[in-house]
């Protein structure tokens, strides 16, 4: 909604100033610049909540594979199938 507010306040200095074709200029340049800002902060925000999807999908990813490797330990199979399967190191299956 701020955005809105600045777009609208950009536009109303532009309606008052429409006598001056520099100041008209200079309007719409201010104008512009905040759209540009407020693209660039809109396309950071997107950027930033994907790369913590992803971010949120590998670690899920990797408790699964700890679950799995912890069920397989349960009923005896061996830690080198488990790591086969998991994709888990050795060392990581022992530390379960």
């Amino acid at each position: 909604m701020a955005k809105n507010k600045e777009i609208k306040e950009a536009v109303d200095k532009c309606k008052y100033l429409t006598g001056d074709d520099s100041i008209k200029r200079l309007a719409t340049v201010q104008l512009l610049k905040k759209l540009d800002y407020n693209s660039a902060i809109e396309h950071a925000h997107n950027d930033g909540t994907k790369e913590g999807i992803e971010e949120g999908t590998k670690k899920g990813m990797e408790e699964e594979k700890i679950n799995i490797a912890k069920k397989m330990k349960e009923i005896n199979i061996s830690i080198n199938e488990i790591s086969k399967v998991t994709g888990l190191s050795i060392d990581e299956i022992n530390k379960i």
